[in-house]
């Protein structure tokens, strides 16, 4: 008898093709982003894979390079995918 069904043995879920060492290992790895990002209050990560996935707004190109670089220092990080964009300077009206 299996209870708690849905999931077949070694992995996450249906829909995820990530072992479960591979989805702790993801977890490990958006977690410690988390933390590095932390300074970032516009940036969301997420990892599949150990592709690490960012999200949100940066305030310059330098700051966009800079998390990145800082990302790939990370144990495990296979690739980083950047969907950042650059924060827009206030328009002054006259």
């Amino acid at each position: 008898m299996v209870v708690g069904g849905g999931q077949t043995a070694g992995r996450y879920d249906q829909h995820d093709d990530r072992t479960l060492d591979q989805v702790s290992k993801d977890a490990d790895i958006t977690q410690e982003v988390q933390r590095l990002l932390s300074q970032y209050k516009t940036v969301n990560a997420d990892t599949k894979n150990g592709v690490v996935f960012l999200q949100g707004t940066a305030k310059s190109k330098y700051e966009v390079t800079s998390i990145i670089n800082q990302i790939y220092m990370i144990e495990g990080v296979q690739k980083v995918v950047s969907y950042l964009r650059i924060k827009s300077p206030n328009k002054i009206n006259h």
